[in-house]
């Protein structure tokens, strides 16, 4: 289930921990698939699940109460895999989630448009093989259903539990939303248009959108060591592709996502800022330390470059030219980046589900699919409805999968519907 076309490199001695990991989630995939189908089977609830029998060529679907025949889509993909072509119409019975699309299409559809996923080389989720990673998709004409022109596909990348920044801010059940939008060419054929990342939330939130060729740029916000926000960040980078799928890069242990790995890594989190803010005098003395710091670094930089281009060093010192290095790289800057480490390993891929529509609910409770005990609605954890892994509410939590794949963010309404109006 999870590609990989060569053997794992070793990593500081994890070589042995990751091929056991890449076993276990072979086997949890494979358990997944035959646990939710035969507990919807018994429950009478009507999802048809993809079986993927090669490299994302064809898939099989089995047959279940609302389909008397047995479907085979195939998917043929093109440019790098922005385009892709399928041997059926994608409209049609059976349609339990009432949003005209055929059923089994969405199923097969929501595994073979889904994209691969480039993880950290130090990624806390590979020393945890209790632990899960599942998509949940909704498939739906937009705009409408009576004119449609393109398809959204919503994704929910579904984690066990968010690490946490060096371990800070760590919590149980992490959600990460992203939306693919497919421009219909025809009702076999469909072109990548764009996609939209939503990460992180408070000072730190941030909504992209990539376009699927070219060069797209982006702003983040980045926050001090008091979580004020004080400045914007533009990050540029283009979509990329393997095996004729999407991939994406994961930021180490909070799992934001990026079209490239040289996008996460110069994205900044956090640096020090001149605010004092009384109710945060940790945070406060971190952006004073870290302004003293910069400061000094910026001005002993200076020095090494005066030094270098004059070669003149005040006697008083009793410095040498290669002393004067220490001036080059010392103190270091103080902020808080992304990690996006690019692995050496063929990317991931994740197993993916047809939830339906919001309203008409395929998928109601994620138990089968490795949550256990977690509602597609999210569950009451004292501070309001929340998913947190199949775990214990811990307080925290992430927003539920339902939550996510209702919301059509306002930057997407303003890129696409000011069009039709």
């Amino acid at each position: 289930m999870i590609d990989r076309s060569h053997d794992i490199k070793p990593h500081k001695g994890k070589e042995y921990k990751k091929k056991a990991r890449e076993e276990i989630i072979d086997r949890e995939i494979h358990s997944i698939y035959r646990n939710c189908f035969h507990t919807c089977a018994i429950l009478g609830f009507v999802i048809l699940l993809p079986v993927i029998i090669s490299l994302g060529s064809v898939t099989e679907i089995p047959q279940s109460n609302s389909a008397d025949v047995l479907y085979n889509f195939t998917f043929s993909f093109y440019d790098n895999g922005s385009l892709v072509h399928m041997n059926n119409t994608i409209y049609g019975l059976p349609d339990n989630d009432r949003d005209t699309l055929n059923d089994v299409w969405e199923n097969a559809a929501a595994n073979e448009l889904s994209p691969r996923f480039s993880l950290d080389n130090n990624e806390e989720f590979f020393d945890h093989p209790e632990d899960k990673v599942v998509l949940f998709s909704r498939i739906t004409p937009f705009p409408s259903q009576e004119k449609p022109r393109y398809i959204v596909f919503w994704y929910v990348v579904t984690w066990s539990r968010d690490y946490g920044k060096y371990g800070i801010g760590a919590h149980n059940g992490d959600t990460e939303p992203f939306i693919m939008i497919w421009k219909i060419i025809d009702n076999q054929t469909l072109a990548l248009d764009s996609v939209y990342v939503h990460a992180h939330d408070g000072c730190n939130e941030h909504e992209d959108v990539w376009n699927a060729t070219g060069i797209s740029c982006n702003y983040a916000s980045v926050c001090d060591f008091t979580l004020q926000k004080i400045t914007m960040k533009q990050t540029c980078s283009s979509l990329g592709f393997f095996n004729n799928r999407l991939l994406l890069f994961v930021s180490k242990d909070k799992h934001a996502l990026f079209p490239s790995g040289e996008s996460c890594q110069s994205s900044i989190l956090m640096e020090p800022s001149l605010n004092w803010n009384w109710t945060d005098p940790a945070g406060s003395m971190l952006n004073a330390a870290g302004s003293i710091s910069n400061s000094f670094r910026q001005m002993s930089f200076k020095y090494y470059q005066f030094v270098q281009k004059t070669h003149f060093i005040p006697s008083v010192f009793n410095l040498t030219d290669s002393f004067s290095n220490i001036f080059k790289n010392f103190p270091m800057e103080i902020s808080i980046t992304e990690e996006c480490n690019i692995s050496k390993e063929t990317p991931l891929r994740f197993p993916a589900f047809n939830t339906g529509e919001p309203d008409h609910l395929l998928i109601t409770n994620l138990t089968a699919y490795g949550f256990s005990n977690e509602p597609i609605t999210g569950k009451e954890c004292g501070n309001g409805l929340r998913f947190s892994g199949g775990l214990a509410c811990d307080g925290k939590g992430a927003t539920p999968v339902h939550a996510w794949l209702q919301k059509f963010p306002e930057i997407l309404k303003q890129r696409f519907l000011m069009n039709y109006n």
